[in-house]
């Protein structure tokens, strides 16, 4: 569950990381 949750908590961060770099540009 932990692994899981990680790894979700990772798809996020890259996910807003992502969405911020499009806005920026």
């Amino acid at each position: 569950n932990i692994f899981i949750t990680e790894s979700n908590s990772k798809s996020k961060s890259k996910s807003k990381s992502k969405s911020k770099s499009k806005s920026k540009t």
